[in-house]
């Protein structure tokens, strides 16, 4: 095993056996707790947010004997993971799938007798999609002689959203990950757009391999570079975690999971339940809801994004560092269409369904739900970025029109055959305020090693305070973390 392994093992694994271990960590609290449950009506734990980080801290916390309240101000559970089951092939808005390395997301599926499917056979069949450049498609032989291919030798002859994960790794700054966010790497904890021109990237390569579709924030100008480099690493990681290359689904669509899990829990899973005020204090803390009930409890845990966190009045109000990164941490902009086919246009023209653009249509990806691998069950449109922004401004039906019309002149075979489905924008949700947590320039070493802090008896959790994994996996890590520290803080 090398350095680099057994680091991030060690790390991982620290926090696995520290969730495994909860029992004896805490058993004097669990007989208070479970006196103090039989004697009152209020909850040991109020937890804000019904999504993977928020659920799997309540199961935790009542596994070592707590009563625990669960909040959610929508009127569903799973926060970011969000499945359409009433369109064809049940598309994911939101967590959609799952590698090997997601222990924590593959162990909840199997306590919650949730079926999986590996759908790595369908993904593979979106391995080919048609470049885009100036309203027209571009085929590898034209894209090799293009005076658009900016691109140095000796990769001329990938496509633009191949370049960056074929040269970054060899760039990065991280050697190992695990330690991403430690003040020994203040130095590269600039913007992604710098750092890769400080190592003699074109600015012309940059806007095209990255902000025509960043994969991340808005712009390379926004997107931390210490985050990338994560990332990018730890993508690699959980891929080749195992011998088998496999990507998991829950069957019948992820947000499975976390209805699963809400339906496991002892205590209540309180749906429409907004918070607008948290008061914490050094022995309880009570939480206000919009329609001016609170409730209280000795700890509350937040498993909001700090996009929506920040419109909570919280006393006393937080200080230093972590009122800056409640206030400015960065949330990716994001709005998705799904595009329904009714009939199969790709097979008059014989092109691969998928198209990467940069054009107002963004990127568009086949959704392959349906009887076989080869079904096209619906198209996921991706405004991310500026994009998505622009479709914000526009409305759904204006942008979802205009969608329509672009891939109709790309694609003159596809004209009457599409039909708009849904449009969702993770920037105009209420309940999320952005995609996914960005971490801009300066913020990896500023915020990241105290930004999830117990302020009072109020704890932080959610993917955007995780420091070993990514998306769903963070989350879950997360739910380890503070359940520790709440159990810790009330024995």
């Amino acid at each position: 095993m090398s350095n680099t392994d057994s680091r991030q093992f060690t790390r991982r694994e620290a926090l696995t056996l520290a969730a495994a271990s909860l029992g004896a960590l805490v058993t004097p609290s669990v007989l208070r707790s479970v006196a103090y449950a039989q004697g009152g009506s209020d909850p040991d734990v109020i937890v804000l947010g019904a999504g993977l980080s928020g659920l799997g801290t309540a199961a935790m916390l009542e596994d070592a004997g707590l009563r625990v309240c669960v909040l959610e101000g929508r009127t569903r559970v799973g926060g970011r993971v969000f499945t359409r089951f009433d369109l064809p092939g049940y598309p994911e808005l939101g967590g959609n799938t799952a590698s090997a390395g997601y222990g924590r997301w593959l162990d909840a599926a199997r306590r919650c007798k949730v079926e999986l499917e590996d759908v790595l056979p369908r993904f593979r069949r979106n391995a080919s999609q048609l470049l885009v450049l100036d309203g027209k498609i571009v085929s590898p032989d034209e894209w090799l002689r293009s005076p658009r291919n900016v691109l140095p030798e000796p990769y001329k002859a990938l496509m633009p959203w191949a370049y960056l994960p074929a040269r970054y790794p060899a760039l990065s700054p991280l050697k190992p990950s695990d330690n991403w966010y430690e003040p020994s790497h203040r130095a590269d904890d600039i913007s992604l757009h710098d750092f890769l021109v400080s190592k003699g990237i074109d600015e012309h390569v940059i806007d095209l391999t990255f902000n025509t579709v960043p994969a991340y924030g808005d712009t390379a100008h926004d997107m931390g570079n210490l985050m990338f480099a994560f990332i990018d690493a730890w993508t690699r990681t959980v891929s080749t975690s195992s011998g088998k290359p496999v990507l998991y689904a829950a069957k019948g669509g992820n947000q499975r999971l976390p209805e699963a899990m809400a339906a496991a829990l002892r205590g209540p899973v309180r749906l429409g339940a907004q918070a607008v005020a948290i008061e914490a204090g050094a022995s309880g803390a009570t939480v206000t809801l919009a329609t001016g009930e609170r409730v209280k409890a000795r700890a509350v845990v937040s498993s909001l994004p700090f996009s929506a966190l920040r419109y909570l009045r919280i006393t006393p109000g937080l200080s230093g560092v972590q009122h800056e990164a409640v206030h400015q941490l960065g949330y990716q902009n994001m709005t998705q269409m799904i595009v329904v086919p009714r009939k199969p246009f790709w097979l008059d023209d014989g092109l691969a369904p998928s198209m990467w653009t940069d054009g107002p249509a963004g990127w568009i990806t086949a959704e392959r739900f349906g009887a076989t691998e080869n079904d096209v069950s619906s198209f996921m449109v991706w405004g991310r970025g500026r994009r998505g922004l622009q479709w914000d401004r526009m409305g759904p039906k204006a942008a979802g029109e205009m969608v329509l019309r672009e891939i109709e002149r790309i694609r003159p075979a596809a004209k009457g055959k599409l039909e708009l489905a849904a449009v969702h924008s993770w920037s105009l949700d209420p309940w999320n305020v952005g995609d996914m947590s960005v971490f801009k320039p300066g913020q990896v070493t500023r915020f990241l090693p105290a930004m999830a802090a117990p302020h009072q008896r109020l704890f932080f959790c959610g993917e955007h305070t995780a420091l070993a994994n990514r998306g769903m996996e963070a989350a879950l890590e997360s739910a380890e973390r503070v359940a520790i520290e709440v159990l810790n803080t009330l024995e």
